[in-house]
């Protein structure tokens, strides 16, 4: 059974989002891809020499061969997220997603540690200080980070609020 979504002209049935490969040991993951006939997201994303691939497969497709075949050609792959378009609701979660990928590593860190501290919660006694602490760095660093991922995580928040009016 062959399942659309809105966010993608491509008729795959499910998405394996974030497979990542050690790019240390390159060897044309385009070409290994195409000879299994996956359909990918242009635009990989890398970070710490690894490269971070979104497929869309079919239900007939082999993840397991397609990633075998990626570490015969000696390339460390790790699979991050295995979704089925069924799991996904609609426009909001991708957008969601697209604003996870534009956060840096420590942009990730210093505002997953501001939400688990209770920094936005009402009535917070959580400071900046606190933030930078937990994770190991300087107030200013923390601040920082913290600035600039509030700021893309908004603007993301604000965009696909706007796409939906």
């Amino acid at each position: 059974m062959r399942r659309e979504a809105s966010f993608s002209t491509q008729k795959r049935s499910r998405i394996c989002n974030d497979l990542s490969l050690d790019g240390y040991q390159w060897d044309s993951i385009i070409q290994r891809l195409t000879d299994h006939g996956v359909y990918y997201r242009v635009g990989t994303r890398i970070t710490a020499g690894w490269e971070h691939w979104t497929l869309f497969l079919e239900e007939t497709d082999e993840l397991s061969a397609i990633i075998a075949d990626i570490e015969q050609a000696g390339n460390d792959v790790e699979l991050v997220r295995d979704i089925s378009l069924s799991e996904v609701s609609g426009r909001t979660q991708l957008s969601l997603s697209r604003i996870a990928e534009d956060i840096t590593e420590r942009q990730r860190e210093v505002l997953l540690a501001a939400v688990n501290l209770g920094y936005y919660g009402p009535n917070s006694s959580a400071s900046i200080k606190d933030i930078a602490q937990s994770i190991g760095i300087a107030p200013t660093t923390a601040w920082e980070h913290l600035a600039r991922a509030e700021q893309k995580v908004m603007t993301g928040v604000a965009t696909s609020l706007n796409t939906q009016q």
